[in-house]
Formats: C-alpha cells, structure tokens, sequence
C-alpha cells in the first residue's frame, strides 16, 4: 500500500474483495522492520461488537474505502487474536495462511482465493 498513511486507513471502512462492506477499521499494525502498515483490526458483526485481524496485502484505499484481497467468508472465520496477546510471527502466518496469502518469508504480494 504505497503513499497511504496510517491516518487514511484509520479513517476509512474495510470492505472485502467483492466490495461488499465488512465494517470500519479500528486498529492498523506496522511491520517492524519496514514501518508499513501490514495488518488491520476491522470491526465486524451486527454493531461491529467483533473483530478481525487481517492482513493488508493486495488491498487498496479508494475514496476512503479499504478494499481488502479478501472474502467477507474469510474475514468471519478468522483466527481468535487478542490485542493484549501481541503479535508474533507465528500468529502473523497462521493469519496468513487462514487468508491462503503466501509465506511472509517469500515476500510476495498476492492473494489467492481466500
């Protein structure tokens, strides 16, 4: 996601691959190494009462909409996280590998169909 700051994915409303809304984004993660946000807390549910965590590969910000590589299915099923818990490499590629993203080792940027 190039040239986009925290504060505009902050700010906008996470949608999945087929553009149908999921809810708005609550919380954005960077990566350590390279400060770019990689991964995004979105509300979900009736009233946004839960949430997901899910990672920002392939995903693009158009007129404050968070377009995301994946499936609403995908972003419901996804693994049990806790902000008080952190976020390790193992939790970053069971995220991954729950969205059929590639290794985070290879560095590659795709989805496939999550």
């Amino acid at each position: 996601m190039a040239e986009v700051t925290v504060r505009d994915i902050m700010d906008a409303t996470a949608y999945d691959r087929s553009e149908a809304e999921i809810g708005p984004v609550r919380e954005v993660f960077l990566d350590d190494a390279s400060g770019q946000p990689t991964f995004a807390l979105i509300g979900r549910g009736l009233f946004n009462l839960r949430s997901a965590l899910v990672p920002l590969r392939g995903s693009r910000l158009v007129e404050g909409r968070l377009i995301l590589s994946v499936s609403a299915e995908a972003v419901a099923s996804a693994p049990a996280w806790s902000v008080e818990d952190g976020l390790t490499e193992d939790q970053q590629q069971r995220i991954y590998e729950h969205f059929a993203l590639t290794d985070i080792a290879d560095g590659k940027e795709h989805a496939t169909d999550a």
